[in-house]
């Protein structure tokens, strides 16, 4: 009681509203599950960004000929595959006419020897 009497005097008090047990909303996320699914994302991006900050001190102008390479070709895998999945999103927004209109994307010899190297 004395919890709640504080987060309403500091407006820190979010009421999500009633639980939807049946009708069109009942199988939607609870707000519960959307708040730890946010923090999780979170935590995914600090841990995507001090990796980032990681590899960028280890690639440093006096680097050994290994780390720099083994830093390009990862950092140039995972380019390409950000750029797919970026690819696969923009195709998504798309809506195709009929079935027939498929999306494939064919990968060049390059890009194989860009991506195996």
């Amino acid at each position: 009681s004395a919890v709640r009497e504080r987060l309403v005097m500091a407006d820190l008090y979010c009421n999500p509203g009633p639980m939807q047990l049946s009708g069109p909303l009942a199988a939607g996320p609870s707000p519960g599950r959307v708040q730890a699914e946010h923090a999780e994302r979170g935590r995914d991006v600090a841990e995507a960004q001090a990796i980032c900050r990681e590899v960028s001190a280890a690639c440093w102008p006096g680097c050994s000929g290994d780390v720099l390479r083994t830093a390009l070709a990862s950092l140039r895998a995972l380019r390409e595959h950000l750029d797919v999945l970026e690819e696969r999103d923009q195709a998504a927004m798309t809506n195709p006419v009929g079935s027939s209109h498929r999306r494939i994307t064919q990968v060049t010899h390059e890009q194989m020897l860009r991506r195996d190297n």
